[in-house]
């Protein structure tokens, strides 16, 4: 993981494709049940690091209202992005339009508790599936 974050990869595209060696994988006692490959990236990253990522748009970022601001505002504003989470079929995108539109007062709770039961469906981690949004 470290060698990657040295070619220049994202801490989220390593966290979406980082798994366990093909000589571990299928050990038991290493089953994703509690903690996962994914989650621990940050954490790993952070600690050997330290806070900056390499990525200068992070040094000064926009607060979570601002972002979502932004977001509605490239979607068609806030009634066109709660179109947007509800009707597609990637739960994750859902879920991150519904951060943003809760944000700005819209009533998006009912749909992310919903997209989060969809999910928890098919997860076999423990903390990621029994998460309360």
């Amino acid at each position: 993981m470290l060698a990657d974050l040295d070619t220049g990869l994202s801490l989220d595209d390593i966290a979406a494709t980082l798994t366990l060696p093909i000589a571990l994988i299928d050990l038991p006692w290493l089953g994703e049940f509690y903690g996962k490959a994914s989650c621990s990236a940050d954490a790993c990253a952070t600690g050997t690091l330290g806070w900056y990522d390499g990525n200068p748009t992070h040094l000064r970022t926009f607060g979570t209202k601002e972002r979502a601001a932004q977001m509605a505002k490239l979607a068609g504003e806030v009634d066109e992005l709660m179109l947007t989470a509800k009707h597609n079929d990637d739960l994750q995108w859902c879920l991150e339009l519904c951060d943003h539109l809760i944000v700005l007062g819209a009533p998006a709770k009912l749909l992310k508790a919903t997209t989060v039961e969809a999910i928890a469906v098919t997860e076999i981690n423990a903390t990621a599936r029994n998460t309360n949004p």
